[in-house]
C-alpha cells in the first residue's frame, strides 16, 4: 500500500528504520530540541508570510532546529558570509585566473556594468559616514611577509597589447560628476579619490629604513626602455576638455593646524633622481622642469607675470641659538673632474640677476681657499684666492680676496 502510494504521487518510499516525519505543517513552528523530525524535514508554516513560512530541519531527529527557507530577494550578503565562514572557499567568484580569452566574465559594450551597486539620497539629506561599499579588514597580529589589499583593482594585458590614442584604461578610477549649470558653492574636501592614514593622538610611529609610510605610493615595477613623445609619470595633473583650469596643479600644505611649538622638521618635496654612469648616451637629469605652454603677451592693459620658481621667506626673530633662513640653499658635490656650476643663467635676458635688496647682494667668507685650484693661481693674480669671476664679451674679471677688495 505504502508503495503503492509513493509511486502515485512520484516519491521515494521513506527510510522505515526512522519514525520521524519527513513533512509536517502548524501554525506554530516546532521549537529547537523537540523530538520526531527527521533531518531535512520541511515544514510548512501555516501562519507564516514572505520568509517565515517554509522551514526545514537542519537538526536532528531527536534534536530538531528548523530554520526558515528564504526567497533569494531577502537573502543578504551578510546571510551569504554566515554560510562561507565555514568553508575555506570563496564567498563568491565569477570566471578563472588565466592567460587566454573566454575563462573571465563576459564584458562586451552589451555587458558594460556586471556588477552595479546604484545608490541614491531619496531626497533626504546625507548625515553621518556614509559608505556605499565598504572593504574593510582587521589585522589582529603582526604582519611578516605578502602582500594584504582591502580593495584591489587590477588589469592584464597580455603580450603585444596594444592602447590606441583616445582610450581610457585605469584599474581604478574616481569619477566626481557635477551636473547642470547652475552656481554651486563647494565646502569641505570633495575629491574624487582620496587617501587618509589615522593613528592614535599620543604615542611613536617609527620608519625603519627603505621603508614607504605614505598616503599615495605609486610604483613602477619593470625593466623596460621607454620612449615618450607624450608623457610618462607617476602623477598626472592635467586638463581634459572644457576651458577650465585647475588654479593650482598641485597644492601641499604641511602648516595648518601645526602648533609653531611643535618643533618639527618638514620637507614639502623631496626629489631623488638616479645615479648616472654614462658610456655613449647622453642623459638628463632635471630635479624641477619648468616651462610654460605657449608665449605670454599683454594686449591693451593689465599686468602678466610669470615666476618660475615663486619663494616667500618666514619672518625671523633669533632671540637665542641661530634662526637661519635660506631663499635657496645649493650645497655642491665632490668635484674630481667636469664642471660644476651653482647657479647657470642661459637664454635671453634683460636682466640677469636682479637685486632690489637695501642690503648686501653676496656675502663671502674673509678667507678661504682658491675654489679653482687649491693653493694654485689664477690667471697673472699670483695666489691671491679667487671671490668672484665674472666673464663679459671673453674679458675676465676678478674679484680677489685682500683688505679693500676690488674687481680687476
Amino acid at each position: 500500500m505504502q508503495e503503492r502510494v509513493c509511486s502515485l504521487i512520484r516519491m521515494k518510499p521513506p527510510v522505515h528504520e526512522s519514525n520521524g516525519l519527513l513533512f509536517a505543517s502548524d501554525d506554530t513552528v516546532p521549537t529547537d530540541a523537540t523530538v520526531g523530525y527527521q533531518t531535512g524535514c520541511i515544514f510548512q508554516h501555516t501562519d507564516g508570510g514572505i520568509g517565515t513560512s517554509l522551514y526545514v530541519n537542519e537538526g536532528s531527529e531527536t534534536s530538531c532546529a528548523f530554520n526558515a527557507i528564504e526567497p533569494l530577494e531577502s537573502i543578504t550578503l551578510g546571510d551569504l558570509v554566515d554560510v562561507a565562514d565555514g568553508y575555506a572557499t570563496r564567498l563568491l567568484e565569477t570566471g578563472t585566473y588565466q592567460a587566454t580569452a573566454g575563462g573571465g566574465l563576459l564584458l562586451a559594450s552589451t555587458n558594460a556594468r556586471p556588477f552595479a551597486v546604484v545608490g541614491d539620497d531619496g531626497g533626504v539629506a546625507l548625515t553621518g559616514d556614509i559608505r556605499q561599499v565598504l572593504s574593510r579588514v582587521l589585522v589582529t597580529i603582526d604582519r611578516t611577509a605578502g602582500t594584504l589589499n582591502a580593495l584591489r583593482g587590477q588589469i592584464r594585458m597580455l603580450d603585444l597589447v596594444d592602447i590606441a590614442a583616445g582610450c581610457v584604461t585605469a584599474p581604478i578610477r574616481g569619477y566626481f560628476e557635477m551636473s547642470g549649470t547652475g552656481a554651486r558653492s563647494i565646502g569641505g574636501h570633495c575629491a574624487a579619490l582620496r587617501a587618509a592614514i589615522e593613528e592614535g593622538a599620543s604615542g611613536t610611529t617609527t620608519i625603519a629604513g627603505s621603508s614607504f609610510y605614505a598616503g599615495l605610493e605609486v610604483t613602477l615595477n619593470s625593466s623596460r626602455v621607454y620612449t615618450q613623445t607624450g608623457v610618462m609619470a607617476g602623477i598626472i595633473v592635467n586638463h581634459n576638455g572644457g576651458s577650465s583650469t585647475w588654479p593650482i596643479g598641485a597644492y601641499i600644505d604641511l602648516g595648518t593646524g601645526i602648533s609653531a611649538t611643535a618643533e618639527l622638521s618638514s620637507t614639502g618635496v623631496q626629489i631623488i633622481l638616479p645615479q648616472s654612469t654614462n658610456d655613449a648616451a647622453s642623459p638628463t637629469l632635471n630635479g624641477l622642469d619648468i616651462s610654460a605652454s605657449g608665449a605670454m603677451t599683454t594686449a591693451t592693459s593689465g599686468t602678466a607675470t610669470f615666476n618660475g620658481i615663486k619663494i616667500a621667506t618666514p619672518a625671523i626673530t633669533e632671540t637665542a641659538g641661530n634662526c637661519i633662513s635660506n631663499g635657496i640653499l645649493i650645497t655642491g658635490g665632490t668635484i674630481t673632474s667636469g664642471t660644476a656650476t651653482g647657479i647657470n643663467l642661459a637664454g635671453a635676458w634683460d636682466t640677469g640677476i636682479q637685486c632690489d635688496l637695501a642690503a648686501q647682494l653676496f656675502q663671502l667668507p674673509a678667507s678661504g681657499t682658491n675654489p679653482v685650484v687649491s693653493g694654485g693661481t689664477v690667471g697673472t693674480h699670483g695666489t691671491a684666492t679667487l671671490k668672484i669671476r665674472i666673464e663679459i664679451n671673453e674679458v675676465e674679471y676678478f674679484l680677489l680676496a685682500s683688505t679693500d677688495p676690488t674687481f680687476t
